[in-house]
């Protein structure tokens, strides 16, 4: 009930009175992957990921989210991926080490948060002006199989705000 809370009070923090809705489109269950590859295939300048888990297995929608992010490397965006870094456990670790490596193998730049607090965090920030946020893990059950919500807001705003936030948890100096 509480995750539906906040939930609903994100959807209605992202609408004003005075302005057009900021919430652009929701993107539910399955369509989270194509929505993703829109959005990175739009990109021309940075993509800026933070992830709870990201579970690598051939054959499933993570590896096409790996290849998408390779792809926007080699065109020559700026590819950040933020994972967590568990204090309480160890397979998460093992997940996102994994993930990483590949990442890291195809020039995506990635960093682990600190082990305490917990990044729970799933969003990514597409050329400084889009966001995608919402409840979906690069798992092949949340992208494949699970009940997800998520959000695209198109607002150089909260864009910023959350490019800051982030950068906040990025712990490398580059």
């Amino acid at each position: 009930m509480r995750r539906f809370l906040i939930l609903g009070v994100l959807f209605i923090s992202c609408y004003r009175s005075d302005t057009q809705p900021l919430v652009e489109r929701l993107v539910n269950n399955q369509d989270y992957y194509t929505e993703f590859h829109k959005l990175v295939e739009g990109a021309n300048q940075s993509i800026y990921m933070c992830m709870f888990v990201a579970n690598f297995k051939k054959g499933s929608l993570v590896e096409y989210i790996y290849e998408d992010l390779a792809s926007a490397v080699s065109r020559g965006v700026d590819v950040r991926v933020l994972l967590d870094s568990s204090y309480y456990d160890s397979s998460l670790n093992a997940e996102n080490t994994a993930f990483a490596e590949s990442l890291m193998k195809v020039g995506v730049k990635v960093c682990f948060d600190t082990p305490y607090p917990t990044t729970h965090a799933k969003f990514g920030i597409f050329d400084h002006a889009t966001v995608l946020i919402g409840s979906t893990n690069w798992t092949e059950s949340a992208l494949e199989k699970n009940n997800e919500v998520n959000v695209v807001i198109e607002n150089r705003d909260i864009a910023g705000e959350l490019e800051e936030y982030f950068f906040k948890i990025w712990r490398k100096d580059d």
